[in-house]
């Protein structure tokens, strides 16, 4: 039998992913750590940072958010969500997320189960000296890897 213990993750822990206009994803709990059950990443989210429309085929995701405001596509019109809203995505459905503020927004992004660690931790690579790739470099990462990972592309963001 496998003893598992209670895991503290304190702020700053955990490594720092790069998202395209400058967006972090902090991961704090991993895929092993979960027992592949899941990741959670603590994301600060740029004024106009988010992901294009897409829809991921294996996983649900989830977004608490703590700060600001972020909108997400339902396929239909974009909902605003601030401090406090939980957004909830099962596999299967387009979507995608924009901050639209003026200031950064922070919210825990959560995925099961845990494989798309390895996308995000892929597309995420800081560059040798810490800083962030291009939008550029980080949108052909997404394209390139997001067939591997049940995740279609499905376009530019409708927000």
């Amino acid at each position: 039998m496998t003893t598992r213990d209670v895991t503290v993750i304190r702020p700053g822990e955990g490594p720092i992913l790069a998202a395209g206009a400058g967006d972090e994803y902090q991961l704090k709990i991993t895929r092993e750590l979960s027992a592949g059950a899941m990741i959670v990443m603590d994301a600060t989210i740029e004024p106009g940072g988010g992901p294009p429309l897409h829809v991921h085929t294996r996983d649900d995701e989830w977004f608490y958010i703590t700060a600001g405001e972020v909108a997400f596509w339902n396929g239909r019109e974009a909902i605003t969500a601030g401090p406090g809203a939980f957004v909830y995505i099962p596999s299967g459905v387009p979507h995608t997320f924009k901050n639209r503020a003026i200031a950064p927004a922070r919210m825990l992004i959560g995925v099961t189960p845990g494989d798309a660690e390895d996308f995000f931790r892929s597309f995420g690579q800081l560059n040798p000296d810490g800083t962030h790739p291009s939008d550029m470099e980080i949108g052909k990462r997404v394209l390139a890897l997001a067939p591997k990972f049940g995740m279609e592309i499905l376009g530019s963001s409708p927000l």
